[in-house]
């Protein structure tokens, strides 16, 4: 997505795709993606299983090799120089494996190892993550007799090990109950509060609507729609979805709202209709007017608040259709 320009400024964009294309043997897995990320965002990336999610994040990372297109993160050609990008990077896969003899503390003081960090440091960096992640408590069982939300938060200590500007989750709610799931929320609110972008990838819209302020939907390896969450959320003007309760006249209503154009979707539930209106706030307006006139007693009238997953839905019936 190429970021809109407000008040005469470009936003601070710190990951760059153009022309992005992986294909494994006759299936494009990624094709031709043109991705902008904002610096400090955190964006859900959200599509049907096989659109290619999982794929993109490892292009991104530079954990794949492109066959086409170009990455650039915080201005580093990830082609170029690959192992310069793995450093700007923290990504939580959504396969993860730990030994399982070794512990939280073991398991970070490895990768701070693996990333150069001198020992002295290192020690302090996982002391402080393992608190962050709240698993000071555990920091010296096994990983085998961790939980598996507890192993999830251990994930994500590791991918903040060396404190990268970058931080890709790719699934990283699966599988874990209601409670573990607000865990991470609050762990991914605190995250971006320290200025992080987090590229996050989920199945659980309700939970991304809380904590995202970006959206990219993906299908086929190809980007559909990708803009600020609220945008996509308030959709176009076509999409929006009204209610009307009547005291009184609903028959009336039901045959006024048949004829008329641009109303689409009509179904009755009770004293309620609902639809589907293309038309302005202005044409709304005369539309009410025109049902209080034709007898309807209107107690109730407007559209209704569309969710994160409304959105997605309406993308989907209209890319399937």
């Amino acid at each position: 997505m190429t970021p809109p320009v407000r008040n005469g400024s470009v936003p601070d964009v710190i990951v760059t795709a153009r022309d992005l294309r992986k294909e494994y043997g006759d299936v494009a897995a990624v094709d031709g993606v043109d991705l902008d990320l904002e610096r400090g965002s955190v964006t859900a990336l959200v599509g049907p299983n096989g659109a290619g999610k999982s794929t993109l994040m490892r292009l991104l990372c530079g954990l794949l090799d492109a066959d086409e297109g170009r990455v650039l993160v915080d201005g580093v050609d990830a082609a170029a120089e690959p192992r310069k990008v793995r450093s700007l990077y923290g990504f939580l896969p959504d396969v993860y494996g730990f030994r399982e003899e070794m512990t939280p503390r073991e398991v970070l003081g490895y990768f701070a190892d693996a990333y150069r960090i001198p020992a002295h440091l290192g020690d302090a960096r996982a002391s402080e993550l393992l608190t962050f992640v709240r698993l000071d408590g555990v920091a010296d069982k096994p990983v085998g007799r961790l939980s598996r939300g507890m192993r999830q938060r251990l994930g994500i200590a590791r991918a903040l090990i060396h404190d990268p500007p970058i931080v890709f989750l790719d699934e990283p709610a699966a599988g874990l109950d209601p409670d573990n799931r607000r865990e991470l929320q609050a762990l991914f609110k605190s995250i971006s509060a320290a200025g992080k972008t987090l590229l996050v990838s989920s199945h659980i819209l309700t939970e991304l609507e809380e904590y995202c302020t970006h959206a990219v939907l993906l299908r086929a390896g190809r980007v559909g729609a990708a803009d600020r969450l609220a945008r996509l959320v308030a959709g176009p003007l076509a999409a929006q979805t009204m209610r009307l309760r009547a005291v009184r006249g609903l028959e009336k209503a039901e045959a006024l709202l048949s004829r008329r154009p641009g109303v689409s979707g009509l179904e009755a539930s009770g004293p309620d209709l609902r639809f589907r209106l293309a038309c302005t706030d202005e044409e709304a307006a005369a539309l009410l007017a025109e049902l209080l006139a034709a007898g309807v007693q209107v107690a109730a009238f407007g559209a209704e608040t569309r969710s994160f997953e409304d959105a997605y839905r309406s993308w989907s019936a209209e890319e399937a259709g």
